[in-house]
């Protein structure tokens, strides 16, 4: 015993005897129990437990591996629907820039943009978590429409977070034409509440809700309504660093 030990109370050492003498007993009791005939009942009881404990957690093992399988599958999936698509990132290099004819609000410089075939490009990261109002961002800066593109108005917007990996990273740029009905497979930006605005795949959709899913299997599908005041539009175009 520590001098430590010989400055505590004489009740706080009575009270450590106590619980050493209850813990004695207990397996004292123990070892007759199992050394009796009901003991080996009991040894055999207890050796039952332990497999269905053992088969209930090699169960739910298995049923994370099928989920964790399945989210992969979904993810692959949609990558290969995205490209389909034909939302196939470009080189940021084929990237055209424009100053701005005049600095204002996303809300007029989209109109401002559509008139020369340009969109807005705004510092606004797409990703849950920006929490910003997207009408209310200076713009400068104007991105050049890719030929083929139907006039309308759209909005060029970064990408933050890894949610849509392998198809959209952290850095790239999507192009969204703001309006345009979601369709099942295609991309959208949305708003999530005071979550911020998100780039995802659309799922399963019904006349008021949509789903919403990542392609990193790490993130599990969002459910959400369906109205224009939560789905911005669809990506048309992206642009990436990665695509030389």
């Amino acid at each position: 015993m520590t001098g430590r030990d010989t400055d505590r109370p004489d009740a706080a050492r009575e009270e450590d005897m106590v619980v050493d003498l209850v813990a004695r007993a207990g397996q004292e009791h123990a070892g007759r129990a199992l050394a009796s005939p009901s003991g080996a009942a009991y040894a055999d009881w207890l050796a039952h437990e332990a497999r269905l404990e053992a088969s209930r957690m090699e169960r739910r093992r298995d049923m994370r591996r099928s989920r964790d399988l399945a989210a992969r599958v979904l993810a692959r999936r949609g990558v290969e629907r995205a490209l389909e698509g034909g939302l196939v990132p470009r080189p940021r290099s084929a990237l055209v820039e424009h100053p701005a004819v005049r600095s204002a609000p996303a809300a007029i410089a989209i109109t401002d943009a559509s008139r020369v075939r340009c969109a807005p490009w705004l510092e606004l990261s797409v990703a849950a978590g920006s929490g910003r109002e997207l009408w209310e961002q200076e713009c400068d800066r104007w991105v050049e429409l890719p030929e083929g593109l139907p006039l309308g108005r759209y909005v060029a917007l970064g990408v933050s977070g890894d949610s849509m990996e392998p198809l959209l990273t952290a850095g790239d740029t999507v192009l969204v034409r703001i309006g345009a009905a979601p369709s099942a497979g295609g991309v959208v930006v949305a708003r999530l509440g005071d979550d911020g605005y998100v780039v995802k795949q659309v799922g399963r959709m019904t006349s008021r809700t949509i789903e919403l899913r990542s392609l990193n299997a790490a993130y599990a599908p969002v459910r959400m309504k369906r109205a224009t005041d939560t789905v911005l539009g669809m990506v048309v175009m992206a642009w990436s660093e990665r695509t030389g």
